[in-house]
């Protein structure tokens, strides 16, 4: 017991009458990294500030039967290096009420499920779920009176690769639908927001692809006669696309869908294989007014067949020219949509209330609640408004 307890007479004591038991929570996260696109994780470490209203028996007892730790259970846990109580629960005075005060620590990485259908410009919601008994008997909720309930350290984390634009802190129940039972559990959903970095994919790979598509255009530059010369040229340029492929993949997990660069690859090397057929069907042109256009030796024979000769070339250069015009359309195309699909992550993720990250701490502040569309859950976020980058708020033991 922390000092000098007020009179009991004096104290607000929690009884299942009263509905269920509020757990009132603040979250601070030192840290946050290791964002993996191929295992679909998160690490973090998180302290977390529990506070509940003790019962008259609690009072007297001066013990808990509250269950701390393990009314933390962790929904999405991948690999928890520690998950323990580092300050026992405490009865002490916090504002005007007398309240049970622990602290939790929790270190691991955690599973998430990435859309990566716009892959390498998606925008993540990186979350942490906590899950207790039923609603009926517990609930999570904000610490009151405190001003911030959830801290991010992003000047202490890493999260390279990605670029952190926002922050919530849910409090929620789960759907009784899913429960045979017909229940509703307490959930608190602690969730990062994260836009990749691009460039290092542009510059590395869709660059490169872009060359190599545009090299192609040399295959006309070799006469038209010297079809395996062109070949060759042109199923090169194809082999090395197909390597970049594979470089793409290594970057992804296995999913059922393409992503938005590997259809790009995809296309460039269904053009390569276009621009090969259309030099396998002007040569076989030529070589069929040859074999079976006639050959009598007469002059006018052999101005038709120079005449011939110089319409499949015509065609041959027309065919170049309408292959760039191709390129150009569908790079023109994917610079335009690569624009507008960064635009749409990041105004889906900020649609959930969340706005420009600071340079450093990333603040949930109680002024920023908001109820969802079904009534259900309770959030908390971090409009620019609310935030400052120079603050720093680290846990309190």
């Amino acid at each position: 017991m922390a000092g000098t307890l007020p009179e009991p007479e004096d104290i607000v004591f929690w009884n299942k009458e009263r509905g269920p038991r509020e757990i009132e929570v603040s979250i601070t996260c030192s840290q946050v990294g290791n964002i993996s696109t191929t295992e679909e994780t998160m690490s973090a470490k998180l302290w977390i500030d529990v506070y509940w209203k003790p019962s008259r028996g609690e009072y007297d007892a001066q013990q808990s039967e509250w269950d701390m730790l393990n009314n933390f259970q962790l929904m999405n846990g991948a690999d928890i290096i520690v998950c323990e109580v580092r300050r026992e629960p405490v009865m002490k005075e916090v504002g005007d009420r007398v309240m049970w005060h622990g602290v939790l620590e929790v270190i691991g990485s955690f599973r998430q499920n990435f859309n990566l259908q716009a892959f390498p410009l998606d925008g993540q919601q990186c979350a942490v779920r906590f899950e207790m008994g039923n609603v009926k008997d517990m609930v999570y909720r904000p610490v009151r009176g405190r001003d911030v309930v959830f801290t991010v350290e992003s000047d202490l984390s890493t999260t390279t690769g990605w670029q952190v634009i926002g922050t919530a802190l849910s409090f929620t129940g789960t759907d009784p639908a899913l429960s045979k039972q017909g229940n509703s559990y307490a959930q608190l959903v602690m969730t990062i927001k994260v836009l990749r970095s691009w460039k290092p994919y542009i510059w590395r790979v869709a660059l490169f692809t872009a060359f190599i598509d545009f090299s192609a255009i040399l295959t006309f530059v070799i006469p038209a006669e010297d079809v395996a010369d062109r070949l060759g040229f042109i199923f090169g340029l194809v082999l090395t696309t197909v390597a970049f492929q594979y470089t793409v993949q290594d970057s992804l997990p296995h999913v059922d869908y393409t992503t938005f660069l590997e259809r790009y690859i995809l296309f460039s090397t269904l053009l390569l294989f276009g621009v090969a057929c259309a030099v396998g069907t002007i040569k076989g042109v030529l070589e069929w007014e040859s074999l079976y256009g006639g050959n009598d030796g007469s002059e006018a024979q052999a101005k038709a067949a120079e005449d011939h000769r110089t319409h499949m070339l015509r065609v041959d250069s027309l065919v170049a020219w309408g292959f760039l015009g191709i390129l150009g359309v569908m790079h023109l195309y994917g610079i335009v949509h690569c624009v507008w699909e960064r635009a749409r992550q990041r105004h889906e993720l900020e649609r959930q209330h969340s706005h420009a990250a600071p340079k450093n701490n990333l603040k949930v502040k109680r002024e920023s609640r908001c109820i969802s569309p079904d009534g259900r859950s309770e959030v908390y976020c971090n409009p620019a408004h609310h935030i400052r980058a120079d603050d720093r708020v680290g846990a309190k033991l």
